[in-house]
Formats: structure tokens, C-alpha cells, sequence
């Protein structure tokens, strides 16, 4: 084996290492958070109030709901991180899902954000194996 080769091992240890503890570490431990509130939460529906707009990198107007709902008869404001192109319908019902002990604690679309957490997950799982796999066998079939 070449130093070439020896540096090639360390730079995908040093990127699996930077990967799992920035980006991966950082999506699982919401992936479980979530699915905690979605397994033990209660399910409701609440009420779009309001629309929040904002601008992206590209100047595109994003939108999302202010959301209300109500908790043990008390009333309760979401605002959705959910942005998106299309701008909800004011008066609309949306899934919502809460921690009973702390309605505050709150998620809309419960679980299509789980979902694609879950498919973010895979993604960088396959990615990794990916160069992990084609960095060892460049290295191990000269």
C-alpha cells in the first residue's frame, strides 16, 4: 500500500467521523424525538390562523401556517417550520400531534415529517456506505 492509499483510509475515517457526529447524530436523535411524540402524543386537528411568509436564497415567497388548537380546553399557537410554495388555505384543518404533559410541544403533519426524516437518514446511510465502499476497494484492488 502507497501513502496515497493510507491517506485515502484516514480522510474517509476523519469524513465518516465528521458525518455521523454533525449531520447523522443530529438526525437520528430528532428521528427518535419525533417518533416519541408521535407514539405517545395526542393526535389532534388544528385550525390554519394565519399564513407566515418568507423569502428563500433564490427571492421565491415560502409559506406557513400559524396554527391553532386546542389542549385540555386551553387555546394554543403553532407556528409551522413547515415552509412550502404553495400557501395554506386560511380556516383549513391540518394534523397536528402534541406531548399531553406539554402542549407546547407540538408538530404538524406528523407523520409525513417522520417520514422524511427517516429518508434523510437512509440517504446519508447509503451515501456513506457508497464512499466508504468505493474508497476501500480503489484502495484494496491495486
Amino acid at each position: 500500500m502507497t501513502i496515497v492509499d493510507y491517506l485515502s483510509i484516514i480522510g474517509i475515517i476523519i469524513i465518516d467521523i465528521i458525518s455521523y457526529r454533525i449531520v447523522l447524530k443530529k438526525t437520528i436523535d430528532e428521528f427518535l424525538k419525533l417518533n416519541k411524540l408521535v407514539v405517545n402524543g395526542q393526535v389532534s386537528t388544528g385550525e390554519v390562523i394565519d399564513v407566515v411568509e418568507k423569502s428563500d436564497l433564490d427571492g421565491r415567497t415560502q409559506y406557513a401556517p400559524l396554527i391553532r388548537y386546542f389542549a385540555n380546553n386551553v387555546e394554543y399557537k403553532f407556528q409551522s417550520e413547515d415552509f412550502s410554495f404553495n400557501k395554506p388555505v386560511v380556516g383549513a384543518a391540518i394534523n397536528i400531534c402534541y406531548n399531553s404533559n406539554d402542549p407546547l410541544e407540538v408538530i404538524d403533519n406528523p407523520k409525513t415529517v417522520l417520514l422524511f426524516k427517516g429518508f434523510i437518514i437512509i440517504f446519508i446511510l447509503i451515501v456513506l456506505t457508497g464512499l466508504n465502499f468505493g474508497i476501500l476497494y480503489k484502495v484494496f484492488s491495486t
